[in-house]
């Protein structure tokens, strides 16, 4: 998938087109920061992914800026629904993701 299939997927999340979806695999994507920053933005169009509840980015090349653009979109309320989210293996530091997720009932592996 990498970044470009990453991108696309994003436009279609914020046009609304998966806003039932539960869970959303995307490990072993080879997935960067700037694929990541696109999610991001789109994850922050008002009911984008509204019952998402187990989102995975394990294992792909993400960097800080990538968990830093990710992590703002979620302290920033968007989605609510969330309750797992995956992300070892990447380079980033997790920092601002466990910032993020602190005290929104949302489980960090």
């Amino acid at each position: 998938m990498g970044d470009t299939g990453l991108a696309a997927l994003a436009k279609i999340i914020g046009q609304g087109f998966l806003a039932t979806l539960k869970v959303l695999d995307l490990s072993l994507n080879l997935i960067e920061d700037e694929g990541l920053a696109a999610f991001a933005g789109a994850i922050t169009a008002k009911g984008s992914l509204l019952q998402l509840q187990k989102l995975h980015f394990n294992s792909n090349q993400i960097g800080d800026d990538g968990i830093a653009a990710l992590a703002k979109s979620i302290s920033s309320g968007s989605l609510t629904g969330l309750k797992s989210f995956y992300v070892k293996n990447n380079p980033g530091d997790i920092g601002p993701m466990k910032a993020a997720v602190a005290g929104g009932g949302i489980r960090l592996e």
